[in-house]
């Protein structure tokens, strides 16, 4: 993804600042754009000053250029006081993420003066016809202003876009504004931006810090995750569900565990299956059911033999493509020992229901015991024992049926309600994805990458594709939907 930057000789620092922050993303590429000004003045963060707001008027007509020379993919088109979270290597995936259900994603702005929030120093471009049209329309209107007030161009854009949505839905641009972890510096920050710093060096000492302030983070983070260890000790397992007709999933699904889930996290790695077990990685524990049995049959057969009080709970056909959040993970561990009648948290959210949710907390909430689907097979984490009494006392039958109103997965609702049974799960603004649920920030994996039996290419396009790709995968045999 290309990053168009533009800056002045006078502020060639920040430049080099920007460079250095974006090192360890990966297909991130700053394209610094040169622009020249007569004034000697120090501009640096000086909105009212009729220089700047030249300068700027000639910053944003360079803007639909860009966007024509870049149909068909996605564009950053950034303020020079920007640095990025080097230690956020999934910044581009997330960008492209949001860029697949809107032309635009700009940065929160808390200025009240913005009607729309919106803080044009941060914008993700999907370039394409309709936003060419757009950015062309606007940079016309805003070439003609003849005195402009201070803050020039960012309110005009704003109440561009609030006019086009309540009075011309027809030429409006479908934009997201971005959480403050995008700019501001929260605990999960991906690029800081020096908003209302004034002057040259005040922005290089803002830009600096931030940067300190990432190593810091980090670092921190690393510290919690190893202390943790002494916490998890023993008290959590992965728990993958399979059966030997899907070994041809196996090798890209253990791969990817063994790349994106750090090794020390679980105690042990239980996989529930019928055969092959030549083909299950050695750092498994392999107990056997037999296949003549229904499922809940074939899971408490399994699970009474997983000794750990918590588990993840997962198919094989959830195949990883980015890291886990162990820190989430780990909290959430954390509150489940805390608060002893929550027995599970899903790790997405999900479900024929869409709302309204209770909260709990920050990002969590409850799973609507009411509703269908309170008990589904999406990953979470589990006290284990509850999981086994899930199943223990739940109906006799297959995971899923052609009359699905006869599955274990549907009728096990009954189960937790009459258990009286809590649960929640997490959200972190994360993309819709088909009809039913959402990505996983904390488990980001697809699923799932079976759709009765044939490969899952309609959901997931690109990262389905990857794995073929990797694997060696003949997609005929099996067929996609």
């Amino acid at each position: 993804m290309k990053a168009y930057i533009f800056y002045t000789d006078s502020i060639k620092d920040w430049i080099d600042l920007v460079i250095e922050s974006t090192n360890n993303i990966d297909d991130l590429e700053v394209v610094p754009i040169l622009g020249k000004t007569n004034s000697t003045s120090d501009l640096a963060g000086a909105t009212h000053s009729h220089e700047y707001m030249k300068l700027m008027l000639s910053r944003w007509l360079s803007l639909p250029k860009i966007i024509k020379e870049n149909i068909g993919n996605n564009i950053l088109f950034l303020d020079c006081d920007i640095v990025f979270n080097e230690y956020k290597e999934d910044f581009v995936d997330k960008i492209n993420l949001f860029l697949q259900d809107h032309d635009m994603v700009t940065q929160y702005d808390t200025n009240s003066g913005m009607s729309l929030g919106i803080n044009m120093g941060f914008l993700g471009i999907k370039c394409s016809e309709k936003t060419f049209n757009f950015f062309s329309e606007f940079m016309n209107m805003i070439s003609k202003i003849q005195n402009p007030n201070t803050g020039y161009p960012q309110i005009e854009f704003n109440n561009y876009l609030n006019y086009l949505k309540n009075y011309d839905s027809y030429n409006m641009v479908d934009f997201k504004v971005l959480p403050q972890d995008y700019g501001y510096l929260t605990e999960n920050c991906y690029f800081y931006h020096a908003i209302g710093v004034p002057g040259n060096q005040g922005k290089i000492n803002a830009m600096k810090s931030a940067l300190s302030n990432f190593k810091k983070t980090h670092e921190s983070s690393k510290k919690k995750l190893l202390s943790a260890k002494n916490i998890l000790e023993g008290k959590v397992a992965l728990v993958v569900n399979t059966i030997s007709k899907n070994d041809d999933v196996w090798e890209c699904f253990f791969d990817r565990i063994a790349r994106y889930v750090p090794t020390d996290l679980f105690n042990k790695k239980y996989v529930f299956v019928d055969d092959d077990l030549s083909k299950v990685p050695k750092d498994y524990n392999v107990i056997r059911y037999d296949r003549s049995k229904t499922y809940k049959e074939q899971f408490c057969q399994c699970i009474n033999k997983v000794e750990e009080e918590y588990c993840v709970y997962i198919s094989e056909d959830y195949i990883l493509y980015n890291n886990i959040d162990s820190q989430k993970i780990q909290n959430f561990i954390d509150l489940m020992n805390q608060d002893k009648e929550i027995s599970f948290i899903r790790f997405m959210k999900g479900g024929v229901y869409n709302g309204p949710y209770q909260e709990y907390s920050k990002n969590l909430f409850y799973v609507p015991i009411k509703q269908d689907y309170f008990y589904t097979n999406q990953v979470a984490l589990w006290r284990t024992r509850d999981l086994q009494e899930v199943h223990e006392r739940g109906p006799n039958l297959h995971i899923a049926n052609l009359d699905w109103q006869n599955s274990f997965e549907y009728q096990a609702t009954k189960t937790c309600q009459e258990m009286l049974m809590k649960g929640l799960f997490c959200y972190y603004d994360e993309r819709k994805r088909g009809m039913y649920h959402y990505d996983s920030s904390v488990f980001p994996h697809i699923s799932t990458a079976l759709v009765k039996g044939k490969w899952n290419m309609t959901e997931y396009p690109k990262k389905m594709s990857e794995v073929i790709r990797e694997y060696d995968i003949d997609i005929q045999k099996r067929g996609w939907v």
